[in-house]
C-alpha cells in the first residue's frame, strides 16, 4: 500500500508537471505571435510613410501648366502692339471690365484697400453695400486651346503696393514673368485661367490678416 501510494503520488507529480509546462508553451507561442504582429504593423507603417513621402515628392515634381499671356495697360496699347486684331482687343478689354466690376477685390474701408494697393482705390457700391476696390491696372489677353477649340482668355490685372512687377489677376494668382533678352514674357497658370468669375466678398481687417493679403494664398514663386 505504501509503494502504491508513492507511485500514485509520483504520477500525480508528473501530471502536475505537465499541467505546469503546457501553459508556458502557450505563453511562448502567444509572445511569438504578438512579436510577429508587431513587426508586421511596424513594416506596414513604414511602407505607408515611405509611400506617402514618395507620393508627395512625385506630386511636387509635376510642373504646373502655364500659358503665355499678353499684358496691356490700356486699349490703345493692345491695338498698337498688333498682336491681336483691333476687334479682339476691344472685346477682351470689355470682358476684362465686366470681370473687374464683379470680381475685383473688395474691402470694407479705404485704409485696407490702400494698404494693399496704395492710393489706387475707388469707392464703389453694389446695391446697398458700399466698399473700396483697386483700380484696374490693365488687362491681359491670351489665345488658348480649350475643349479642342481655339479661344481667348481675358482678365483684368492689379498691381500691389510696392511691387513694380507684382501683377495679379482677380483670383489673386500671380502673373509670372520671364526675361528673354530685352523682352519680358508673362505667363499665368492654367488653373487661374479655368476659374469662373464670381462676385467678390467684402474683406475686413480680420480676413485680410488671416489671409496674409491679397494674392497670398494663390501665389507661387515667380519665374525668373
Amino acid at each position: 500500500m505504501g509503494d502504491y501510494g508513492k507511485k500514485k503520488s509520483h504520477s500525480e507529480d508528473q501530471g502536475s508537471l505537465v499541467t505546469d509546462v503546457r501553459p508556458r508553451k502557450n505563453k511562448v507561442k502567444k509572445r511569438k505571435l504578438n512579436s510577429k504582429k508587431q513587426k508586421r504593423s511596424e513594416n506596414v507603417g513604414q511602407v505607408l510613410v515611405f509611400g506617402a513621402f514618395i507620393g508627395s515628392f512625385v506630386w511636387d515634381m509635376i510642373p504646373e501648366q502655364r500659358e503665355i499671356v499678353e499684358t496691356y495697360a490700356n486699349l490703345d496699347d493692345c491695338k498698337n502692339a498688333v498682336r491681336f486684331s483691333d476687334q479682339q482687343c476691344e472685346k477682351s478689354y470689355q470682358e476684362a471690365l465686366k470681370i473687374h466690376e464683379k470680381s475685383a477685390p473688395r474691402y470694407n474701408n479705404s485704409s485696407l484697400c490702400r494698404q494693399e494697393f496704395s492710393a489706387k482705390c475707388e469707392k464703389r457700391q453694389d446695391g446697398y453695400s458700399t466698399f473700396w476696390s483697386p483700380f484696374m491696372a490693365g488687362f491681359l489677353v491670351s489665345e488658348i486651346l480649350k475643349d479642342n477649340r481655339s479661344t481667348y482668355y481675358h482678365s483684368p490685372y492689379y498691381r500691389r503696393y510696392g511691387e513694380s512687377r507684382g501683377l495679379y489677376t482677380w483670383t489673386g494668382d500671380s502673373i509670372y514673368y520671364k526675361r528673354s533678352n530685352a523682352r519680358i514674357t508673362h505667363v499665368l497658370s492654367r488653373k487661374a485661367m479655368d476659374a469662373t468669375p464670381k462676385t467678390a466678398r467684402v474683406m475686413t481687417r480680420t480676413s485680410v490678416v488671416s489671409r496674409g493679403g491679397f494674392g497670398s494664398q494663390a501665389v507661387s514663386s515667380r519665374g525668373g
